[in-house]
């Protein structure tokens, strides 16, 4: 995860606590939990998706969010980052329909038609880049300086 001071940009987020794609390449990293109730407990203790709480005990807020991920990824499921997303939305969501504290965007940035990373063509690299930027710095209320064009 990238942080700014407080606008968090993350990549697919969530280890897998359930038998998914090309599980058995991630043996080594992250054990076999659906077969062992102590490995399952030990990723569940560090997953962010099953460690979803409000800031300040209920009472804050989060920063603003937003996770990116390509629908065609095949190292991490795309489906984590949205069930990420989703969860986040429903904690900062008030019971009953009454009035959230949550101001800050919690927003998804899915790619179409690109996967991890690797061999993305530059055009949508520049577009990630700039929408991840873009978000970071309206967050940051970051102000933007023209020069005027002149060469240093």
């Amino acid at each position: 995860m990238l942080c700014g001071s407080n606008a968090p940009l993350s990549r697919p987020p969530s280890p897998p606590l359930k038998k998914q794609t090309k599980t058995k390449r991630r043996q080594s990293d992250y054990g076999r939990p659906e077969q062992s109730e102590e490995e399952f407990r030990v990723l569940a203790s560090y997953s962010p998706l099953h460690n979803v709480a409000l800031p300040e005990g209920g009472k804050g807020q989060y920063p603003a969010i937003i996770l990116a991920t390509g629908d065609h990824d095949d190292r991490v499921v795309p489906l984590h980052s949205l069930k990420l997303l989703a969860a986040l939305q429903q904690a900062a969501a008030a019971p009953g329909g009454g009035a959230s504290p949550q101001r800050n965007p919690i927003l998804g940035r899915i790619e179409v038609r690109a996967g991890h990373g690797a061999g993305k063509p530059t055009a949508k690299i520049i577009e990630e880049t700039s929408d991840l930027f873009a978000f970071a710095a309206a967050a940051v209320s970051a102000s933007w300086k023209d020069d005027g064009g002149a060469a240093a």
